[in-house]
């Protein structure tokens, strides 16, 4: 372990990984996540090595903003909007480590699911001219609605954005300000407490699904369903095993349920849905995957 550690640094030294060390510098994540499988390294030990090794491990970087959890939880809607724009340290030897990050599966992934957003939604809005109300739940900073409706101006629908963080409504609302109360609202609240009279055609929850274990995922597809209008569609997004960032991520203290289709759609199940209502589908890259439930 000393030899990687001593590895990381010496990339520290010489201004963050050029693309020839990825795949070695991966391999220092793998061996610490099985080192903590093996009970053989705690979190806390992790920790420090967060600070060892600094300043790449600075909220500077995107693998430290992700690290210090600058919103108080993983997955936050700066570091999505970040990972959706490649954004990159203004610093030159941070912007390596930056690279790096944006180089693994899980932000490849992320931006995908942007556009299977954006080409999904554009199918439906041209299919024919009839209003469509959805319901984005855990909506964070909803560059995907802003997207959008640069590509579809005219489009007849309405998504309704839920978030239990008033800072990413407060940074949605600011992506979103050139658009109309008729193309996107927000609100302010947690989708498990979340209440209104409405019903939608769609309901879409990308990034939310994946933190919750089985029983809550039940609980809230669930109550999601009795949301839905009869003929309706909910998508949810969740990561799949084959996320080869993962080690990376957990190093970082972003932890996340994997599930594959077998799993989704047994949990799809369990909440009444008959099973030719019931499809999983992915982005390029297979990390996430598309929970897809017809009412």
């Amino acid at each position: 372990m000393q030899t990687h550690i001593n590895y990381v640094q010496e990339l520290i030294n010489n201004g963050g990984p050029q693309p020839g060390n990825y795949e070695e510098l991966n391999n220092f994540f793998v061996k610490v996540y099985d080192r903590v499988a093996d009970g053989e390294m705690s979190r806390e030990e992790i920790r420090n090595l967060w600070q060892h090794f600094n300043p790449a491990f600075t909220p500077e970087t995107l693998q430290g903003f992700a690290c210090h959890k600058q919103h108080g939880y993983a997955g936050d809607f700066e570091i999505i909007d970040k990972i959706y724009q490649e954004w990159l340290s203004p610093d030159p030897h941070l912007a390596n480590w930056d690279r790096f990050f944006h180089w693994q599966s899980a932000p490849k992934a992320v931006r995908n699911r942007k556009r299977y957003f954006i080409e999904k939604f554009s199918t439906i809005a041209k299919s024919n001219g009839r209003d469509y109300q959805v319901l984005n739940v855990g909506s964070g900073p909803a560059r995907d609605i802003a997207e959008f409706f640069t590509k579809n101006p005219t489009a007849k629908m309405t998504f309704h954005c839920v978030d239990m963080d008033e800072n990413a409504i407060t940074y949605a609302q600011n992506v979103c300000q050139n658009l109309t109360a008729n193309q996107a609202t927000f609100h302010h609240s947690n989708i498990f407490r979340f209440k209104n009279n409405q019903t939608y055609d769609f309901i879409w929850s990308a990034g939310l699904f994946d933190y919750l274990d089985d029983q809550k995922f039940i609980f809230l597809l669930k109550r999601l369903l009795a949301m839905l209008k009869p003929g309706g569609t909910i998508i949810i997004g969740n990561f799949s095993p084959a996320n080869t960032a993962r080690q990376y991520m957990e190093f970082g203290e972003w932890f996340l349920y994997h599930r594959n289709e077998e799993k989704l759609a047994s949990l799809a199940q369990q909440c009444g849905p008959d099973n030719n209502c019931i499809t999983v589908e992915q982005e390029p890259e297979g990390v996430n995957l598309f929970l897809v439930v017809n009412k």
